[in-house]
């Protein structure tokens, strides 16, 4: 299980538990106004994603959408605007495992939020060897 937690004046105290299965990465991101965790779980390749719902202090994250994602270790959110495209939202899933046939040579996935910002859809893969970690960097403007 995954323990959330949340600052009360002077301390954290749990706020909930959330079944999980190998998790290996948190990430806290906001879509509009929803605050969200994305939960990479590794033992089930399954990137889990939860909206925070209700309201304070009964708030709990509950499940938006499961993507499967073999071999996630890590997750990592990136707004794009650049002005010259639509702005997008970005959920960036790096992948490590071991198999067989290919090794640590896997693919790490690139999902976008949709337009109607109901779920995210895989945009594209990139190689990658032994991945265990992923950032979003913004350089300039």
């Amino acid at each position: 299980d995954t323990a959330i937690y949340r600052w009360e004046t002077t301390q954290f105290v749990e706020l909930q538990r959330i079944k999980s299965d190998g998790a290996g990465s948190l990430e806290v991101f906001k879509i509009n106004d929803d605050q969200m965790l994305a939960i990479a779980e590794f033992n089930v390749g399954m990137a889990a994603i939860y909206k925070l719902s209700g309201a304070y202090p009964h708030e709990q994250f509950i499940e938006w959408q499961r993507i499967q994602a073999p071999g996630v270790g890590s997750i990592a959110t990136l707004w794009i605007d650049r002005g010259d495209m639509p702005a997008r939202q970005l959920l960036l899933v790096a992948a490590s495992y071991v198999t067989r046939t290919t090794g640590w040579r896997t693919q790490s996935s690139v999902f976008a939020l949709n337009v109607s910002m109901t779920e995210f859809e895989i945009h594209h893969s990139v190689p990658t060897v032994g991945a265990h970690d992923v950032e979003a960097v913004s350089i300039g403007s």
